[in-house]
């Protein structure tokens, strides 16, 4: 998944603002300001999300995780010099793509200057198959995982890839700085009118954008000053207050710094489970998202024990008409927070859930850049700030594009990889629901994605079937795991070697792997057939002191190697083991040997003082394993 998916979840029709007059005066007001010095360009501030994308990519420089892609499989002729032109055209259009951004002394700074965007081609047709198809797979690879230099725009490349007569693929890329998911809507849709009028030879006529991009950065700074915005920021610092990482099991230990590199799996709601969770939600009076997002964080909390879960959930930004039709970085992240507490039904989570994202969505406006520089959440270079999971139930317009005489499908290209330990993003299709995981490969393999996918889905089909159970009883087992359960690991039946003894099994392996690791302690190591020989020598000094079958050998020592080494050496001398214990008091001990009959007691050096005034044989272990000059597993 690329940042294309990272946009507008559904909770963006469920919101609840109106329109201030003032607010759209002052965006009235910064339009005439751009067409008022056409001769000289106007400088603006960096919009939050912008900044803090300028500030990450100084960090972490070269990498394409915040790339925007599009890319369509296209039959037919195409016009190439109509498509340039469409392309470009599409670039002056939008001033976003073609920002300038510079650090001075009052900071960092935007303004709309002049580019050419060179349309990059491609000729494969005289290529063979199959290496035509590698071909093309490694230079759409490459123009979508190859960064940006923030310093030099534009923010839009394009590659078109010929391989046959009437068949191409057109690769776009934009960088999250300057699009969104949203853009790519607008992207398809002008790129198609320009080429409709390139195509006859005529320049696209359509209606003036009211402002550009770095004019809502000024906006959204005076938006986002005074009182109003001191509500707002108290609101946040409350309902996230206390907030604590959440620790999802992993295949890996989460390295010391968050890596990009990631992984994708994708999947599909079958249509009766869609149908049965859509009448769900109205039952209950929520929308789909809310329904979905709810079962999430039950999944998330059966995962992790902990029952205060936050997701990210991405909201479109666009809260204005002046926004709809502009390319831009507008999509927001609001932070999820759900209460779980109580083990209650999950009609009363839905009931939690629906007050918890009204309540958010009223606050929406803002950044998440700007949250997090506000409260300051612990600094852990490891994760995500504030959300480590996000989840997005998406309604973008359609990234279709429409090119006269040709046809145009949609081809999904990733770039490998993520911005979150896991982002879930659903789709509806006329086929149901389609949804992919964009993971961390640094912490989970794929199939341990795909048996959460797996887990979602059947805590979805349990809700549907029963809304007062309590979120803990919940199934999120497929039939095939509760079998394997149940069935399977629950049968510790097995048939053993009747005549075989532990030692003999033992000396087996010695024969079989006599350098494999047999003993770990501390970071030191015994191999088997190490192990086997400090053992045969300790048995033959038992031995000495009259230990034969069936006498009984007291062992006081502590939870060490050499207390394996003592009862392996038992074994082989063919006597019975009686472990004591050294923490008891000394007549219990004293008691325990003398009802035993044993004369012989294994004990070390540092034990040795609680037994030797009485009349006992004492084998130091370790001073045994030392005369033979044999190492000790920690040494």
């Amino acid at each position: 998944m690329n940042a294309e998916t990272t946009i507008s979840s559904q909770s963006a029709n469920e919101e609840r603002r109106t329109h201030q007059p003032n607010q759209d005066r002052a965006l009235t007001d910064l339009a005439d300001q751009e067409q008022a010095s056409p001769g000289e360009p106007a400088v603006y501030p960096l919009s939050f999300a912008q900044e803090r994308m300028w500030l990450v990519d100084r960090l972490r420089p070269g990498s394409p995780v915040y790339n925007v892609i599009c890319a369509w499989d296209i039959r037919g002729t195409v016009a190439h010099t109509a498509l340039e032109e469409s392309l470009d055209d599409v670039l002056q259009r939008h001033g976003a793509l073609r920002t300038q951004f510079q650090e001075t002394s009052e900071g960092l700074t935007q303004q709309i200057v002049a580019c050419d965007l060179p349309l990059r081609v491609f000729d494969l047709r005289k290529v063979a198959q199959p290496e035509r198809s590698i071909q093309r797979d490694a230079i759409l690879h490459d123009a979508a995982s190859s960064s940006f230099d923030l310093r030099n725009p534009p923010w839009l490349r394009a590659v078109l890839v010929h391989l046959a007569a009437d068949e191409h693929v057109l690769l776009v890329v934009m960088h999250h700085i300057a699009s969104d998911g949203w853009s790519t809507g607008i992207l398809a849709r002008d790129l198609s009118l320009a080429y409709a009028s390139r195509a006859r030879g005529l320049a696209p006529v359509w209606p003036a954008l009211p402002l550009h991009y770095p004019a809502f950065s000024v906006w959204q700074r005076k938006h986002l000053s005074g009182t109003g915005f001191s509500e707002k920021i108290s609101y946040w610092r409350d309902r996230l207050q206390g907030l604590v990482p959440l620790d999802l099991p992993t295949d890996r230990r989460r390295p010391a710094v968050q890596g990009d590199q990631g992984g994708t799996v994708s999947f599909a709601i079958p249509p009766e489970l869609e149908a049965a969770l859509n009448v769900t939600a109205r039952t209950h009076r929520v929308t789909l998202y809310m329904l979905m997002l709810a079962a999430l964080q039950v999944l998330l909390a059966r995962y992790s024990g902990q029952n205060d879960i936050a997701v990210g959930s991405p909201v479109s930004g666009r809260k204005r008409r002046e926004h709809e039709d502009l390319m831009g970085f507008f999509v927001n992240t609001v932070v999820m927070r759900g209460d779980l507490s109580g083990n209650p039904p999950f009609r009363e989570l839905l009931s939690r859930t629906r007050g918890l994202v009204l309540d958010a969505l009223d606050y929406q406006d803002v950044p998440f850049e700007k949250l997090v520089e506000e409260l300051r959440p612990g600094r852990d270079l490891a994760r995500h700030p504030l959300v480590q999971v996000v989840f997005a139930l998406q309604n973008l317009p359609a990234a279709d594009l429409v090119l006269d005489n040709l046809h145009c499908d949609r081809r999904s290209i990733r770039n490998g990889t993520s911005k979150f330990d896991l982002f879930l993003a659903m789709l509806p299709s006329a086929d149901g629901l389609k949804g992919v995981i964009e993971y961390d490969v640094n912490l989970f393999d794929e199939v341990t994605v795909r048996h959460m996918v797996e887990h979602w889905v059947m805590v979805l089909r349990s809700i549907v079937a029963d809304q007062d159970q309590p979120i803990e009883l919940i199934s999120m087992l497929p039939d095939k795991e509760k079998r394997v359960l149940t069935e399977q690991w629950a049968d510790t039946r097995t048939s053993y070697p009747r005549d075989a003894t532990v030692h003999g099994l033992f000396e087996s392996m010695v024969m079989t792997r006599p350098d494999a690791g047999a003993l770990l302690f501390e970071g030191g190591r015994l191999t088997y057939a190490e192990l086997d020989a400090q053992a045969a020598a300790l048995s033959s000094r038992l031995r000495q002191a009259g230990c034969i079958t069936g006498k009984v050998v007291g062992i006081l020592l502590d939870r060490s190697p050499d207390l394996v080494v003592a009862m392996l050496a038992v074994l082989k001398s063919g006597a019975i083991c009686m472990p004591l214990d050294a923490a008891h008091p000394l007549t219990r001990l004293l008691m325990q040997i003398e009802d035993s009959g044993a004369q012989v007691i294994m004990t070390s050096v540092s034990l040795k003082p609680l037994l030797e005034e009485n009349a006992l044989e004492l084998v130091c272990v370790d001073l045994v394993r030392k005369d033979q000059g044999f190492k000790g597993a920690h040494e």
